[in-house]
């Protein structure tokens, strides 16, 4: 499959997965549930780690995206770094869902620019 693509795709799938988000939040909201609140910092810190992950991978730095253990180690040190943050947090159960929310906006705000209004970065292999 080509890059661009496959970065249209994820666009597609973190738009769908945002809007999926609200909507469940908005039902567990009027059904009477109590909904998890979300960390600004969480949501920001997500947003940029998503953005310099695509960013990183299209332009294949560290060879992540033509090596697969490599790709792996990459995708563990991301792991390890949202753990990091999210330990440093004063509520670490907020941040988590802000995290991974801001990694869906991340994701689709990068992938509108490049993948979608521009060509990706880096050389297609």
């Amino acid at each position: 499959m080509k890059r661009r693509t496959v970065a249209r795709l994820e666009l597609l799938l973190s738009l769908a997965t945002l809007g999926y988000s609200a909507w469940l939040r908005r039902f567990l909201r009027r059904h009477g549930e109590d909904v998890e609140p979300l960390s600004p910092l969480g949501l920001v810190a997500g947003a940029v780690t998503a953005a310099v992950h695509r960013a990183l991978y299209d332009r294949d730095v560290g060879r992540i995206r033509t090596r697969r253990r490599r790709g792996l180690l990459f995708g563990l040190c991301s792991v390890g770094w949202q753990r990091l943050l999210r330990r440093a947090s004063s509520d670490p159960d907020a941040f988590r869902y802000g995290y991974g929310l801001g990694r869906g906006v991340g994701t689709l705000l990068y992938r509108t620019w490049f993948g979608l209004l521009r060509d990706l970065p880096g050389d297609d292999e």
